[in-house]
């Protein structure tokens, strides 16, 4: 068992909530690369994304039910990013790390619990991605293609 799954069974503990995915989300972490995460990234990043190199550059991927949102993140904790597929945008939340979709609504871990090996208070928040509150951004993300191309070259 990973160290992730050891602290973050251990806040479930003490926190006394569950953070289980609902049954019909779908998450992936390096067990394989399905094309709808592959699809997702040559969207966020503008154009066709090498499956070996990006296999290397993140860490999970997870997609609502309804399959029109996708969030990706890197495995060095940095931003993730929700693609919206139907409509072709992107938001960018560079304070938590996705943990499961509830309809349109996604549930996230704040940085200051996702960085400490045993953290005392979980801090999890929710965004509702059809609310259209959210700062959308057109895909490509800027900041996301400039990420991948700074790994990539140093991954090469």
């Amino acid at each position: 068992m990973s160290m992730q799954v050891l602290r973050r069974a251990w806040a479930r503990l003490f926190r006394g909530t569950s953070r289980t995915p609902a049954a019909d989300a779908a998450s992936v972490v390096h067990e394989e690369l399905p094309t709808w995460v592959l699809e997702a990234m040559a969207l966020l990043i503008g154009g066709p994304v090498n499956p070996a190199v990006f296999e290397r550059w993140y860490k999970r991927a997870l997609r609502d039910s309804s399959h029109r949102y996708v969030t990706l993140q890197a495995q060095f904790g940095t931003v993730t990013y929700v693609v919206d597929r139907e409509r072709q945008r992107c938001f960018a939340d560079p304070n938590g790390s996705a943990l499961h979709f509830q309809g349109a609504v996604l549930t996230l871990e704040g940085d200051e619990s996702r960085f400490q090996p045993f953290p005392a208070v979980t801090d999890l928040y929710t965004v509702d991605l059809a609310s259209g509150t959210l700062a959308w951004q057109d895909c490509p993300h800027t900041g996301a293609m400039q990420d991948f191309e700074r790994f990539t070259n140093s991954h090469a």
